[in-house]
């Protein structure tokens, strides 16, 4: 983290320009480029955050955002309104639910969960999601988990299923 909280601004504008000429480049392969977020770039960078810098100096036309929930939640916005602010860009979403105990925090650090078990309101997320434009849907869950990966995996599908 220490390497992420040295750089400036201009380190993260520079980081948006290399961002949107990897888009560039794989456009012209027919491939589409998006940024996975964590939370650490949800950190303020003097009036802003690392975020903004890194959307401020991408091509929307070129970069879209691969959002993972868990993240955006941990960092303690609303992932929500994060995911609607950001509709022209969302396309991809890492479906990751957290317990009551995750501060908000840059380092890396949650409490995971199971999807459906913790604290976060997955179907007005995913509402906002399909009517935002996010084409892919990805459940995951950080360790460590409670119980073996398949039992918790299922737990996430099944509660996932019965939300329509």
């Amino acid at each position: 983290m220490r390497a992420v909280q040295a750089q400036t601004p201009e380190d993260w504008a520079a980081a948006g320009d290399i961002l949107s000429a990897f888009g560039e480049r794989l456009k012209r392969e027919g491939i589409g480029f998006a940024y996975h977020n964590h939370n650490f770039e949800f950190a303020k960078l003097g009036d802003a955050t690392i975020m903004d810098a890194l959307l401020a100096r991408t091509d929307p036309a070129l970069v879209k955002l691969e959002i993972d929930v868990g993240w955006v939640a941990a960092a303690g916005l609303d992932p929500q309104a994060f995911i609607a602010k950001h509709a022209d860009r969302a396309r991809l979403l890492h479906i990751k639910d957290l317990r009551a105990s995750t501060k908000p925090n840059f380092e890396l650090q949650l409490d995971p969960t199971e999807v459906g078990s913790g604290i976060l309101n997955w179907r007005g997320i995913l509402q906002t999601a399909i009517a935002s434009g996010v084409e892919h849907f990805y459940v995951e869950q950080e360790p460590p988990f409670s119980r073996p990966e398949i039992e918790a995996a299922k737990i996430s599908y099944d509660y996932l299923s019965q939300l329509h």
